[in-house]
Formats: C-alpha cells, structure tokens, sequence
C-alpha cells in the first residue's frame, strides 16, 4: 500500500457523518455525572435527527462508543453506536 492510498482512506474515515436517531447524553458526560458530581459540568445533550461527524471509535470493558462532534463545535461526544445512523 502507497502513503496516498491510506491518506485517501482516512480522509474519507474523518468525513463519515452521522445522524442521532434518539436524544441522548455524551457517555463519558454521565460517568462524571454519576461517579463525581461536582459544580461546572456542562450538560452534553445531543438531540433527534441532528447531523454529527465521525472523530473516531473506542471500546472499553463496558462497551463500544463512537466519538463525534458537531460541525462548527470541538466539542466531541461518545455515544453508543445503536443511537447513531450512518448516512454517507
């Protein structure tokens, strides 16, 4: 494989975009939530039918989430896969 064949298939992989089939929380929002409540933390809420991009895929022991964000926002958000369609 050429360096530019792999440039062109993570190109490709960052523009994947997705779109929220039900409202939910960020994951890692309700971990800090739940384990350390504390004053300041912004809720992370994403709605309905809103477009996100694709940041990247993790696991852990409990579970596999996909990182997306808005476009225009940095803000990421993991959620889980089943409350995300892929629509390109």
């Amino acid at each position: 494989m050429n360096l530019s064949f792999i440039l062109v298939i993570l190109k490709t992989y960052k523009e994947m975009k997705y779109i929220v089939l039900e409202d939910c929380f960020c994951e890692h929002y309700i971990h800090e939530i739940t384990n350390y409540p504390r004053p300041g933390l912004v809720e992370l809420k994403l709605f309905k039918g809103e477009e996100v991009i694709l940041v990247n895929e993790w696991s852990n022991f409990y579970g596999r989430y996909i990182r997306v964000k808005k476009e225009g926002n940095d803000q990421v958000y993991d959620i889980p896969p089943h409350k995300l369609q892929k629509i390109n």
